[in-house]
């Protein structure tokens, strides 16, 4: 029985650069590809978390932004909808991993399959990285959208969520996502909004795990 893990290590060739995202899945890779320095992969990851566990296991995986161009791109996601959108929600560092995607020849996103619907989870938010003097005329703009939406907050000390550019975190909610690539657009298109957790038309490839465990890909 092939695994996710197992699946995402058949598409690496050696030599290639590859950018290692955050999540579990993509954790458990980044163990497998410690055991096998043979491939002599060139890596990279937007996430500081995957980067400081590379280096706990013993690989040297730079950050993203020092990569110009991936041939592979792994990630995870909160939620991915039939025409492979996602919402990256929870993770916070939806700037750099977008770049990421970006620079990718294939983003494969690796996921539970029960996080693959017809539509995204309603009960995720649609985040937004916002520069803190502009957080208050974002809620405003996303209110007036009719969404719900809320500064989120630290989790350690007593203050807002802070990204690794300093930026603030607007999570917004709403009855359903039908509409989310509009209420994307929109807010995107503020002053002072950076990024969201919306990725649209970027997903090349999924790598679900199902209930027993297999891994089955998704292609476009």
């Amino acid at each position: 029985m092939q695994t996710i893990v197992d699946l995402a290590l058949q598409k690496l060739r050696p030599q290639m650069s590859v950018s290692l995202g955050g999540g579990r899945n993509v954790l458990a890779l980044t163990e497998e590809l410690a055991k096998q320095p043979s491939k002599n992969l060139k890596l990279y990851s937007p996430s500081e978390l995957t980067r400081a566990y590379g280096q706990k296991l013993g690989l040297e995986i730079l950050a993203s932004e020092q990569g110009r161009h991936f041939d592979l791109a792994f990630d995870g996601c909160d939620s991915i909808d039939y025409q492979f959108n996602c919402l990256k929600s929870k993770g916070g560092i939806n700037y750099f991993e977008k770049r990421a995607a970006q620079k990718s020849d294939e983003y494969f996103i690796l996921t539970p399959k029960t996080r693959l619907n017809e539509t995204l989870d309603a009960q995720l938010a649609l985040s937004l990285e916002v520069k803190l003097e502009r957080c208050f005329e974002i809620l405003a703009a996303a209110q007036q959208l009719g969404l719900r939406a809320e500064i989120r907050l630290g989790q350690a000390v007593a203050s807002y969520a802070r990204t690794p550019l300093g930026n603030v975190l607007i999570d917004c909610f709403a009855t359903d996502w039908q509409q989310i690539k509009d209420y994307n657009e929109q807010l995107l298109a503020k002053p002072g909004v950076v990024a969201s957790s919306y990725f649209e038309g970027l997903v090349t490839g999924i790598i679900a795990s199902e209930e027993n465990g297999q891994g089955i890909i998704f292609t476009r």
